[in-house]
């Protein structure tokens, strides 16, 4: 198996771990025998773990036949994330009871009230897990947003642009969902259709199916793609020859500029900045200057970067960039996370953000990494710009 490193092996005990753990202390609570609550838990772990194997292997082979087994395993993946906040607060508050009271954990009447908690416990998360399990797997919905624009010339008055993000083609997401996705695309009639990043989970051979439906998209104004942080994982090389040979626009750090009546908007495409740290030879990350680089002044600027981050660089005014389209974060996915996905993206989590004179709007992703496959509170998402001027 290709592409086995420490992250990798953080991400399986991570995850065996978390599902160990919350389900050991579920089963603790209903008094179920070591013996049984550990052999349990133990085995569900161990799906848990066989969930990332999967699409390790995914990546590079073809493991259709085992798609039955993978969303078992993703329900006991889910299963471990969402119980282990519950799980850590329950056993701190009842190590804070043994302190002050004593060993009474084990009367009558906390016994009684244990068990009743276990049994909500392993119903709530469990539902919650699969309810996370089939929104994470729903198509992506169609959402219309208008951005509003100053000075914005009047041949752009009402231009469409397609947004989308994080399509995470894999083993599991298949070209079935791709043609669904490009299928509600092309229904918006857009007039610019944008790629996001994150296309892909797996090389070139892997994903070529999952990726025809997107090769015949057709918009005015064209179909534009940049990478993100996924394709460098099994190797950003053979991507670009994968999109070269197909005549699709990938953006690396370039630009492209396009008429609209009298007007003219240049699709500004960035590298990720995984590419900083993939260590393959003329990738070399972000660099927006470059990517700038001949673009008259009074054009309308439309960049393209996969991680939201580092918006607030890319608004200074020398930039002159009118609105920022991004993903990677996937909306957080579920609480708790998104908190944490939040801090980690400087504070851009998803939907619409005004950073001086740059609008920045962060996708939910239309797909998302199936390691952790999971949506509670947020969706799976195209979505449908509209420029507008605003008004004075």
């Amino acid at each position: 198996m290709h592409g086995i490193n420490v992250i990798f092996v953080i991400i399986i005990l991570l995850s065996a771990g978390c599902t160990f753990y919350g389900l050991l202390h579920i089963l603790r609570q209903l008094r179920m025998p070591w013996r049984s609550s550990c052999l349990l838990a133990l085995g569900c772990s161990l799906l848990s773990a066989a969930h990332q194997f999967m699409l390790q292997l995914g990546n590079y082979n073809d493991i259709s036949t085992l798609h039955p087994l993978f969303y078992l395993s993703a329900l006991c993946a889910n299963f471990g994330i969402l119980a282990l906040p519950l799980a850590l607060f329950v056993d701190i508050f009842l190590s804070i009871i043994r302190l002050i009271k004593g060993p009474i954990l084990t009367s009558a009447p906390l016994i009684k009230w244990r068990k009743r908690y276990g049994a909500v416990a392993l119903c709530i998360v469990t539902a919650c897990s699969a309810v996370a399990l089939y929104n994470a797997q729903a198509l992506p919905q169609l959402d219309r947003n208008d951005i509003y624009i100053t000075d914005l010339h009047s041949d752009l008055e009402g231009l469409t642009i397609a947004q989308v993000s994080d399509v995470h083609a894999s083993p599991f997401f298949t070209q079935d969902r791709s043609h669904n996705i490009a299928a509600i695309v092309q229904s918006a009639h857009p007039d610019l259709i944008v790629f996001t990043g994150d296309q892909v989970d797996g090389t070139p051979e892997q994903r070529d199916a999952a990726m025809q439906p997107f090769v015949k998209l057709q918009a005015p104004l064209g179909v534009y793609f940049i990478p993100g942080n996924h394709e460098y994982i099994t190797g950003m090389r053979n991507w670009l020859e994968w999109y070269q040979h197909h005549n699709l626009n990938l953006l690396l750090n370039a630009h492209v500029t396009k008429n609209a009546g009298q007007a003219r908007i240049s699709i500004v495409g960035l590298d990720d900045m995984r590419a900083l740290s993939a260590g393959e030879q003329g990738f070399n990350g972000p660099n927006l200057p470059q990517a700038l680089a001949g673009i008259a002044e009074d054009d309308f600027r439309l960049l393209l970067a996969h991680q939201p981050r580092l918006a607030p660089e890319y608004a200074n005014p020398q930039y002159g960039i009118d609105l920022m389209l991004s993903g990677h974060t996937h909306g957080g996915q579920v609480p708790i996370l998104s908190a944490l996905t939040k801090a980690a993206n400087l504070g851009f989590l998803k939907g619409l953000y005004q950073i001086g004179t740059l609008q920045l709007y962060v996708s939910e992703g239309t797909g998302l990494w199936q390691g952790f496959c999971a949506r509670l509170g947020t969706h799976s998402q195209i979505t449908l710009f509209t420029l507008k001027r605003a008004q004075p």
